[in-house]
Parts: C-alpha cells; structure tokens; sequence
C-alpha cells in the first residue's frame, strides 16, 4: 500500500511540474516550483529507499528445547525360574548345625547340592551363607527355613 501512495504521489508530482514549466520566461515564481519539485522527487526517492531498507528481514534466532536427559535403563538380572522338579532337594544334603545359643537349625550343603540335584545356580542368593566349622574352615550353606519360604520342599531319602 505505501509503494501505490508513494508512486501516484511521484506520478503526480512530476505532471504538476512539467505542466507549471513555461518555456520561454523563467522568473523566481517558476524557480521556486522548480526547487518545490526537485525538493518532493529527493523526498520521495529517501522514502522509497528507506522502505526497501525496512523490508531486509532481521535475524531470528530460534532457541532449540533442550534435549530430555533419560537416564540409561538398569534391566533387572533375569531370574530362572526353576520347573517343579527343582523345587524339590534332596534329603540327603540337610543337616543340622548347632548355633551360638544352644539350638540347631537345618541347613543345606552347597556342595552336595551340586554333587546330587545339580540345581545350585538356582538356588537364591540370598539363602546362601557361609558357616564356620571345625579348625577355622568355612563351608557354604543355603538355610533350609529360608528356602522352604520360597517353596523349596525336602524329597525322601534315596535308596
């Protein structure tokens, strides 16, 4: 809209001039016209430039998101499930240990687990202990209570 303006007023202006020019006779009236015109075409041409120096589109700076921070996944160990057959533990590997207080508990020999059911990395980890017996040695052991409450069930002797 402000080019339309700015060209008819050009337009204009230069026809305003040039039908006021007298050819013959030129007095201050006529310069001073002359000097009106050339003053309004040099306003008009810083206008227009302005205007096309307006139009030069200033930088934008887009600020990207920042990126979500999602910590690694930590999958837990998977757990082997064993099948009914390996819920069952052989008799012949509970024995009872006698305790600080006077009492015995009943415990599992590690050893002979995986000798006769061959079931000890199925075990839990957390029935798993490690008992002192003669001379300073130590032997692991898984506790029997603490494998009955995670559905372990003791088989009859084998014969």
């Amino acid at each position: 809209m402000k080019k339309t303006f700015t060209a008819s007023l050009l337009a204009l202006s230069i026809a305003i001039t040039s039908i006021s020019a007298v050819p013959a006779a030129a007095d201050n009236k006529d310069l001073g016209r002359i000097l009106a015109g050339a003053a309004t075409l040099f306003i008009l041409s810083q206008a227009l430039e302005n205007n096309s120096k307006k139009k030069a589109t200033p930088k934008v700076t887009q600020h990207k998101p920042a990126k979500k921070y999602y910590p690694p996944r930590r999958f837990p160990q998977k757990q082997v499930k064993p099948s009914k057959q390996h819920f069952r533990l052989p008799a012949e590997c509970a024995f009872p240990v006698r305790t600080r207080h006077g009492g015995t508990r009943k415990v599992f020999g590690k050893h002979c687990l995986e000798e006769n059911a061959r079931i000890p990395r199925l075990l839990p980890r957390v029935c798993e202990e490690e008992i002192r017996i003669r001379y300073g040695r130590t032997a692991s052991v898984y506790d029997a209570s603490c494998l009955m409450d995670r559905g372990y069930r003791v088989e009859g002797r084998r014969r």
